[in-house]
């Protein structure tokens, strides 16, 4: 799902969904191949997956807590936050942007291509 804005931000979400919850699928490998960048960007990688951005599997790795305690609240709820998978990376492009993406079941990415 591409977008871009007035300013030249470019932000595509890709995802690998699975109606079946609990049931087992494979990985999804995205080549995502852009072309027509030239200059300075900022990449920012959004993740939501059974690991980065998930409150509920905080909740769970506590034991599951009927009533948590504030410390323990807090913990969930910033694991619930949106998180970026790594970090930011700052890239000169000339004529285009590749990159490969592996998400797991029931992932979502999203990437931002920030002009500088």
């Amino acid at each position: 799902l591409p977008t871009a804005d007035d300013s030249g931000a470019i932000k595509i979400m890709l995802y690998n969904f699975e109606d079946d919850f609990y049931g087992m699928i494979a990985s999804a490998k995205f080549e995502l191949n852009l072309q027509g960048l030239e200059g300075k960007y900022l990449i920012r990688h959004y993740r939501i997956d059974k690991l980065t951005s998930n409150a509920y599997a905080k909740w769970a790795e506590l034991g599951c807590p009927q009533t948590p305690t504030m410390l323990e609240r807090d913990y969930i709820l910033r694991a619930g936050e949106l998180s970026t998978l790594c970090p930011d990376e700052h890239v000169e492009l000339s004529g285009c942007f590749k990159t490969d993406i592996i998400l797991g079941q029931n992932a979502v990415s999203l990437l931002e291509i920030i002009p500088e």
